[in-house]
């Protein structure tokens, strides 16, 4: 893949979207000068893939589902092999008015002791099964599926947090096994020793699993960049598979200007935000975002540190901003309504 040596992706889910929901509403979500230059100034593609894998997927070429459960298993284990493996992540279940909304495992402080724990009673109920959960992290958790067992079609954790189940759960030929699978574990779950300990801490119970993500690590995988910033597993899987540097998210944009060449950001500081709905947690994370990475690339922009900005949200939109930009003097800066598909 050839690398385009001017250009800086920067990923940012959470940026768009509860915007629509937001703006109808309060009437609005406040003004970011730095950002709303870029946009107006940019231009807007509409794109097949929505959500953050979908969006790596298509930056790194990749055909066909993100094979989350093998990339973030690489990053936590380093271990490199052929088998079809899955996110089996720890969550917690909420009855809303009509449906099941889903609390991540960020959310749930969970230690590494009591993960296992669970898990451990999770496996004794798989093991008739064949399948075995292995706890990686203590929100991370990985499944291996034999090669009888089809990979079903499944929805992100992200695409899923803060959000109703049901219209959510896996499909495709096997998805009976699944559901059904899903509503045994909840069961094990249901009176486990650790989860009433939790509870009398006045924390959330892990009282159900999500499973998501699964496939092979992609082989002969090709980086469109030649260096990454990120926090995200994903990201860092991705990285390593593709034999790419990649490094903490620096504080400021400064850090990755200096660096030149091709590269790509992940700003994943909103997402949590916009998928719990609160409006005032992301307007308070777009400002950090504004003093410290949209100004500064703003201000960049035409100059020999960055000459072509894209900007990725995970709503199908892309904002491609050329150095030409600062010349566009007719685009007049908007609130992010405006981008509401």
């Amino acid at each position: 893949m050839t690398r385009d040596a001017s250009v800086l992706h920067l990923l940012v889910p959470g940026l768009l979207d509860r915007t629509g929901e937001w703006q109808a509403s309060y009437g609005g979500v406040g003004r970011f000068p730095a950002l709303e230059w870029l946009l107006a100034r940019s231009t807007r593609r509409s794109v097949p893939y929505a959500g953050l894998g979908e969006v790596l997927a298509g930056l790194f070429a990749i055909a066909g589902p993100m094979p989350a459960g093998a990339l973030t298993r690489l990053a936590l284990t380093g271990e490199r092999d052929a088998q079809v493996w899955m996110c089996m992540d720890p969550v917690h279940l909420e009855a809303g008015i009509t449906d099941l909304v889903l609390t991540g495992p960020d959310q749930l402080r969970l230690g590494l002791d009591e993960a296992r724990a669970l898990a451990a009673r999770i496996n004794a109920h798989l093991a008739e099964d064949g399948l075995h959960i292995e706890v990686n992290a203590p929100g991370h958790w990985h499944l291996r599926l034999p090669a009888t067992r089809a990979v079903p079609e499944t929805r992100s954790l992200g695409e899923v947090l803060g959000r109703p189940i049901n219209s959510r759960l896996p499909t495709g030929p096997e998805a009976a096994y699944w559901h059904r699978l899903i509503n045994e574990l909840q069961m094990v779950l249901f009176d486990a020793p650790e989860n009433r300990a939790r509870e009398a801490r006045g924390l959330p119970s892990v009282n159900s699993v999500w499973p998501w993500g699964g496939g092979v690590l992609p082989s002969g995988l090709a980086s469109p960049v030649s260096r990454l910033w990120g926090d995200d597993l994903l990201l860092a899987g991705l990285a390593r598979c593709a034999q790419v540097p990649t490094e903490p998210l620096p504080e400021t944009a400064e850090p990755v200007l200096a660096a030149g060449g091709a590269r790509c950001v992940l700003l994943d500081s909103l997402h949590a935000d916009a998928a719990l709905d609160d409006l005032e947690a992301w307007q308070a994370g777009m400002e950090g975002l504004e003093r410290a990475w949209f100004e500064p690339l703003r201000k960049a922009l035409g100059t020999a540190s960055l000459k072509r900005l894209v900007i990725h949200s995970t709503c199908g939109d892309v904002f491609e901003v050329p150095a030409s930009a600062r010349w566009r003097l007719w685009r007049r800066s908007e609130p992010l309504g405006k981008y509401v598909s």
